[in-house]
């Protein structure tokens, strides 16, 4: 199986697909989840570039770490691995938490990365929406992790989520450890490097340099119009009113909207 040796004792899951394109692509997937959430953009991209999909430490079939379950960290597994394959700059594309990875790649790894595609990122949030997040990453701990983030799970499906991508969702956040669950989601809304918050997103995220498109759900509307306010050349935003797994419930919109916003950028 395609397994990278960050270091004695740790490997890191990844696929490495398709052929041709200029600009490969990476896909990093949410809090505890694994590369499979990204099937319907693997099938659909891997005819048009090299594709590489990770888990993350602790995720899906990648090594269960003592720690180290914060962005920036996540960014650097990944960017050992990008180095060992001698890919080119990537187009990296990250859901939830993948979001938030994706953007500590294209910051502390500049150099990897040629533009990100942010998909429902946990970062940007106003109180209004972090607060209840807050909440919980002070209450969570191994012993009640599945629990809280199962009722969590359940809040962020929508109306029109299948029934179907709601038992996927739960299982495999059941199957992953309960320390990995609840130290991701402390460091991502209370660790020293968090950067989930208004203000530590504003701070960091202007740090990168590459274009985004950053596609949103109907639940952050706020998000969206900080992430147009801060808009620069290159960047476009994309609000969809469905629920949290938008790549999964409008897999062909989500597509062809990375493929226009592609096709618009110079140099690709």
């Amino acid at each position: 199986m395609p397994f990278y040796e960050i270091q004695p004792g740790q490997r890191l899951f990844y696929t490495d697909e398709g052929a041709g394109g200029s600009v490969p692509m990476l896909f990093v997937h949410g809090w505890a989840g694994d590369s499979h959430d990204w099937g319907w953009q693997l099938a659909h991209f891997t005819a048009r570039t090299r594709v590489i999909a990770v888990d993350l430490r602790g995720h899906g079939s990648s090594t269960v770490t003592d720690g180290g379950y914060e962005a920036r960290t996540f960014a650097a597994d990944i960017a050992a691995l990008l180095r060992s394959l001698c890919v080119p700059p990537v187009i990296a594309v990250g859901h939830s938490l993948g979001g938030l990875v994706v953007e500590a790649l294209a910051v502390e790894h500049a150099e990897l990365v040629r533009a990100v595609v942010p998909v429902e990122p946990s970062y940007g949030y106003g109180d209004l929406h972090a607060r209840p997040l807050i909440e919980l990453a002070e209450r969570i701990t191994e012993a009640n992790a599945h629990e809280l983030t199962t009722a969590l799970f359940e809040r962020a499906d929508g109306p029109y989520t299948p029934e179907f991508f709601r038992v996927a969702h739960r299982r495999k956040m059941l199957s992953t450890p309960p320390r990995v669950v609840a130290e991701t989601l402390v460091n991502i809304w209370l660790g020293p490097l968090q950067f989930g918050r208004l203000a530590e997103a504003e701070a960091y995220v202007s740090r990168r340099s590459h274009p985004s498109l950053t596609i949103l759900s109907g639940r952050h509307a706020d998000v969206a119009d900080w992430a147009t306010e801060r808009r620069k050349d290159g960047d476009e935003v994309l609000y969809l009113p469905l629920a949290h797994w938008v790549h999964q419930e409008a897999p062909n919109v989500v597509n062809a909207a990375i493929d226009a916003w592609i096709e618009r950028q110079s140099g690709f």
